[in-house]
């Protein structure tokens, strides 16, 4: 049933531009969730033991040579050079 404005209001179970179509819905998840698989990667079941030590041993020996480095550069009585951006209108010797 249409109207006068030009609107129609469709009977219980019809829909649709001109109420032609039954009501229903869709089973199909058309576009379901996104997972890294969806691409084509698929990762290891498992990490083999020895590639997981040789990352926590390589992390140890970073952080170890880092710390050695500011023992070393302490004990050197190096200290970092001061702040001369304010000299010569801020830009220093190479502006």
């Amino acid at each position: 049933t249409c109207l006068a404005g030009g609107a129609c209001e469709c009977a219980e179970g019809w829909t649709g531009p001109h109420c032609l179509v039954p009501a229903g819905y869709d089973d199909v998840v058309w576009d379901g969730p996104d997972t890294i698989a969806d691409v084509g990667f698929h990762p290891p079941a498992y990490f083999p033991a020895t590639l997981v030590a040789g990352f926590a041993a390589l992390f140890v020996v970073l952080v170890v040579g880092m710390i050695m480095k500011g023992r070393s550069d302490s004990a050197e009585g190096y200290s970092p050079v001061p702040n001369v951006s304010g000299v010569d209108g801020g830009g220093g010797q190479f502006a």
